[in-house]
Protein backbone atom coordinates (compact mmCIF):
# COMPACT_ATOMS: atom_id res chain seq x y z
CA UNK A 1 0.00 0.00 0.00
CA UNK A 2 1.80 3.74 -0.87
CA UNK A 3 1.50 6.15 1.60
CA UNK A 4 -0.83 8.97 0.60
CA UNK A 5 1.88 11.46 1.77
CA UNK A 6 4.32 10.72 -0.69
CA UNK A 7 5.91 13.43 -3.02
CA UNK A 8 3.63 16.69 -3.37
CA UNK A 9 1.41 15.36 -1.67
CA UNK A 10 2.87 15.70 1.85
CA UNK A 11 4.37 19.28 0.75
CA UNK A 12 0.44 19.99 -0.23
CA UNK A 13 -0.84 19.03 3.24
CA UNK A 14 1.88 21.18 4.86
CA UNK A 15 0.36 24.12 2.80
CA UNK A 16 -2.32 23.71 3.99
CA UNK A 17 -2.08 23.59 7.30
CA UNK A 18 0.52 26.38 7.53
CA UNK A 19 -2.11 28.52 5.80
CA UNK A 20 -4.78 27.37 8.76
CA UNK A 21 -2.36 28.01 11.48
CA UNK A 22 -1.93 31.77 9.91
CA UNK A 23 -5.31 32.50 9.36
CA UNK A 24 -6.28 31.12 12.90
CA UNK A 25 -3.60 33.30 14.30
CA UNK A 26 -1.73 30.14 16.23
CA UNK A 27 1.80 30.24 16.65
CA UNK A 28 3.58 27.34 15.71
CA UNK A 29 4.44 26.63 18.99
CA UNK A 30 0.92 26.64 20.17
CA UNK A 31 0.06 24.36 17.47
CA UNK A 32 2.67 22.08 18.18
CA UNK A 33 1.21 22.43 21.86
CA UNK A 34 -2.29 21.43 21.39
CA UNK A 35 -1.28 18.59 19.26
CA UNK A 36 1.57 17.03 21.80
CA UNK A 37 4.77 17.64 19.05
CA UNK A 38 7.62 19.27 18.85
CA UNK A 39 7.46 22.83 16.92
CA UNK A 40 10.07 21.45 14.83
CA UNK A 41 7.54 18.38 13.48
CA UNK A 42 4.97 21.16 12.84
CA UNK A 43 7.63 22.99 10.97
CA UNK A 44 9.34 20.10 8.90
CA UNK A 45 5.53 18.97 8.20
CA UNK A 46 4.77 22.75 7.01
CA UNK A 47 7.76 22.79 4.95
CA UNK A 48 6.75 19.12 3.38
CA UNK A 49 9.84 17.32 4.53
CA UNK A 50 9.60 13.96 3.35
CA UNK A 51 11.07 12.13 6.22
CA UNK A 52 9.89 9.40 8.27
CA UNK A 53 9.17 11.16 11.30
CA UNK A 54 7.28 13.74 9.66
CA UNK A 55 4.60 11.60 8.08
CA UNK A 56 1.49 12.78 10.37
CA UNK A 57 -0.51 9.46 11.64
CA UNK A 58 -4.45 9.83 11.63
CA UNK A 59 -4.48 10.78 15.41
CA UNK A 60 -1.71 13.94 14.65
CA UNK A 61 -3.97 15.11 11.95
CA UNK A 62 -6.97 14.68 14.00
CA UNK A 63 -4.84 16.70 17.01
CA UNK A 64 -3.44 19.52 14.31
CA UNK A 65 -7.05 19.98 13.27
CA UNK A 66 -8.03 20.43 16.16
CA UNK A 67 -5.49 22.82 17.85
CA UNK A 68 -6.76 25.08 14.16
CA UNK A 69 -9.95 24.65 15.41
CA UNK A 70 -11.18 22.43 11.77
CA UNK A 71 -13.45 19.04 12.63
CA UNK A 72 -10.71 16.64 12.43
CA UNK A 73 -12.04 15.29 9.45
CA UNK A 74 -11.09 17.98 7.31
CA UNK A 75 -7.13 17.49 7.38
CA UNK A 76 -8.32 13.07 7.52
CA UNK A 77 -10.28 14.29 4.28
CA UNK A 78 -7.83 15.80 2.62
CA UNK A 79 -5.09 13.55 3.09
CA UNK A 80 -6.61 10.66 1.11
CA UNK A 81 -7.94 13.35 -1.16
CA UNK A 82 -4.42 14.89 -2.50
CA UNK A 83 -2.92 12.53 -4.49
CA UNK A 84 -6.34 12.04 -6.66
CA UNK A 85 -7.39 14.47 -9.60
CA UNK A 86 -10.45 16.40 -9.32
CA UNK A 87 -12.32 16.89 -11.89
CA UNK A 88 -13.44 20.71 -13.23
CA UNK A 89 -16.63 20.76 -11.55
CA UNK A 90 -15.30 19.35 -8.30
CA UNK A 91 -12.91 22.53 -8.67
CA UNK A 92 -15.36 25.19 -9.15
CA UNK A 93 -17.96 23.33 -5.85
CA UNK A 94 -15.16 23.68 -3.97
CA UNK A 95 -14.80 27.98 -5.08
CA UNK A 96 -18.38 28.65 -4.56
CA UNK A 97 -18.30 26.54 -1.26
CA UNK A 98 -15.32 29.35 -0.18
CA UNK A 99 -16.97 31.80 -1.47
CA UNK A 100 -20.18 31.68 0.27
CA UNK A 101 -18.81 30.54 3.16
CA UNK A 102 -20.26 34.18 6.19
CA UNK A 103 -17.70 32.42 8.71
CA UNK A 104 -14.71 33.81 6.70
CA UNK A 105 -13.55 37.29 6.56
CA UNK A 106 -12.76 38.14 2.75
CA UNK A 107 -9.34 38.07 3.35
CA UNK A 108 -9.89 34.63 4.29
CA UNK A 109 -11.80 33.64 1.80
CA UNK A 110 -8.64 34.98 -0.78
CA UNK A 111 -6.20 33.07 1.03
CA UNK A 112 -8.42 29.61 0.43
CA UNK A 113 -8.95 30.48 -2.76
CA UNK A 114 -5.19 31.34 -3.75
CA UNK A 115 -4.53 28.00 -1.69
CA UNK A 116 -7.00 25.51 -3.06
CA UNK A 117 -6.47 26.59 -6.99
CA UNK A 118 -2.29 26.45 -6.43
CA UNK A 119 -2.67 22.69 -5.27
CA UNK A 120 -5.23 21.61 -8.05
CA UNK A 121 -3.86 23.31 -10.64
CA UNK A 122 -1.54 21.72 -12.91
CA UNK A 123 1.42 23.06 -14.38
Amino acid sequence: MTNPFDGEALIDIGRFIQAQREIAQVSVRTLARAADVSDSYVSQLEKGKNVASALPSAQVLTDLAKGLNLAPEALIRMATWLPNAITGDDKDAVINAIAKDKRLKESQRQALTQLYKSMVEEG
